[in-house]
């Protein structure tokens, strides 16, 4: 059964990206339990030492998912004490926005041998967001996403052989905003995300593994109002499926954002 959501009564599930993994997952929600918990966007002053004690020690993650998403929950709180900390007469409250994407394109950069079933370009993902803008230009924002599988080519012990590949993971990364004309500005991505690749040997088998991996992107938003926006993404996602398998993983994405 998918997680409920940490916060009660919207009764969104994670599950509503398809993810079976448990892992990610956790990670995500989390994140937001224990912003939910320390409250360090909404108030900061709410942060305190037990606060702090009983999101660095959770029974239901391991202790390197526990500790990503401390960094994760501790960067969030960092940077609400910063904007608080900040002279008042040189800031306005931080704009936060939720907001999720469908995937209009994922491409996998995966060979596809003679004999080979092919499918690098499949449908079904998508992505979460929840992010903060701390000045006009700058901003912070932590992401999760899950892909469709794809079907090519892999390296095996002997050569290559068919197989199928996913990728989904949680990343927090810093957001430069560039307004343009009107309503519209471009945005560019980069941060850091914790990936977990996976890949089924059409010979037999399977293949797990996590890993820390530089993620970047860039996209265009146009508000249709003040509180709504619409959003158009590409990302770059590395993907790590075993010991001799990186997969490059591409995600273009439309969706829309609430401004709060």
């Amino acid at each position: 059964m998918a997680t409920p959501l940490p916060f009660g009564s919207e009764g969104i599930e994670y599950r509503h990206l398809g993810c079976r993994n448990e892992q990610p997952r956790r990670i995500f929600w989390y994140f937001f339990g224990s912003v939910a918990r320390l409250r360090p966007v909404f108030n900061p002053d709410a942060v305190t030492a037990q606060s702090m004690k009983r999101l660095a020690h959770s029974p239901r993650l391991s202790s390197t998912s526990r500790q990503l998403a401390a960094t994760f929950a501790l960067c969030g709180a960092g940077l609400a004490l910063f904007g608080a900390a900040a002279p008042a007469s040189a800031q306005t409250a931080p704009e936060r926005y939720v907001g999720g994407s469908l995937g209009a394109l994922t491409r996998y950069d995966l060979d596809c041998g003679a004999g080979v079933r092919c499918d690098r370009t499949p449908s079904g993902s998508g992505k979460v967001m929840l992010g903060m803008q701390l000045e006009k230009n700058f901003g912070a924002e932590l992401m999760a996403w899950r892909l469709s599988s794809g079907d090519g080519s892999v390296k095996l012990g002997t050569g290559t052989g068919a197989g199928t590949v996913r990728s989904q993971g949680v990343a927090a990364v810093g957001v430069f905003t560039l307004p343009l004309v009107d309503n519209l500005s471009a945005k560019a991505r980069l941060g850091v995300g914790h990936v977990r690749g996976e890949v089924d040997y059409a010979a037999g088998g399977s293949s797990r593994r996590s890993k820390a991996a530089p993620v970047f992107g860039v996209g265009l938003s146009y508000a249709l109002s003040p509180q709504w926006s619409l959003q158009a993404d590409w990302d770059r996602l590395p993907t790590r499926v075993d010991g001799r398998n990186k997969v490059n993983a591409d995600l273009v994405s439309v969706g829309v954002s609430f401004h709060f």
